[in-house]
């Protein structure tokens, strides 16, 4: 996708135009929907891409949504 879109693709409705042929319609709801789930995590999302070669999302969540990990007895018999 084309590096000037990136800050739209969020946007509910926006389809990146001129993405490879499309099969079928989209609604361009996706990217929105998971937006708010991330939104409501306090989790940032950073996209960067180039064209014709790549996108990348990474998605960091904070320390305060982490949840330790718990030790679960082992049940041998």
């Amino acid at each position: 996708m084309p590096s000037e879109e990136i800050d739209h693709v969020m946007n509910p409705f926006f389809r990146v135009d001129g993405m490879l042929a499309r099969s079928h319609e989209r609604s361009g709801l996706g990217l929105a929907l998971v937006k708010s789930m991330f939104d409501m995590h306090n989790a940032k999302i950073n996209i960067s891409s180039e064209c014709n070669k790549g996108t990348t999302v990474r998605i960091e969540f904070s320390v305060q949504r982490s949840v330790p990990a718990i030790k679960m007895p082992n049940k041998s018999r």
